[in-house]
């Protein structure tokens, strides 16, 4: 893993095992508008930990039979994103509604997450964090007096843990929590 003094480059290493350059965010999740090296979100042709987790990889045996082996997790990510583009502390719930998910802002569930709980740009309120997003949906409520981020990102990795582990299937999972 690497670690680049700075938090969007670091998690595009932490999520792809790849130099931040060649993941897409080679200083920040801005376009410095000089290749895609700078472009400010994960490239489409680097694949993050969830994706390669999810995918089955076919292979032939010594006796020349194939067989599926690897992959078939189920993905999880709660926390902090910061991968996908610029989301401005002060835009509009709209605004996020209508932006995540385009060309230049791909959320962690077009990225390989089944489920996603967490802010998909950087700093912000611990008490009323901006952009915070269950899977695809802005949530757009007013955080009750005693809510603290740190806190809804460890509560909901929980959940997320205790609905898989009373699910009927015997899948692997993964998890990635990333706390701001």
């Amino acid at each position: 893993l690497y670690n680049c003094a700075r938090c969007c480059p670091s998690r595009a290493s932490i999520l792809t095992g790849m130099y931040p350059h060649q993941a897409g965010i080679g200083h920040m999740v801005y376009d410095a508008g000089v290749g895609p090296e700078y472009q400010g979100y994960l490239r489409h042709d680097v694949p993050t930990i969830a994706e390669l987790l999810k995918k089955t990889y076919a292979t032939k045996n010594n006796d020349g039979t194939k067989e599926e082996v690897g992959g078939g997790y189920a993905t999880y990510m709660v926390g902090k994103w910061h991968a996908g583009g610029e989301y401005p502390p002060d835009a509009t719930h709209d605004w996020i509604q209508s932006t995540m998910g385009d060309e230049t802002h791909p959320t962690p569930t077009q990225r390989g997450f089944d489920e996603f709980y967490g802010t998909l740009g950087g700093g912000g309120s611990y008490f009323q964090p901006p952009s915070l997003v269950r899977d695809d949906e802005v949530i757009r409520e007013v955080m009750p007096e005693d809510f603290y981020y740190t806190d809804a990102i460890n509560d909901e990795a929980c959940r997320m843990i205790e609905s898989k582990s009373k699910s009927d299937n015997e899948q692997p999972f993964f998890m990635y929590v990333a706390h701001t």
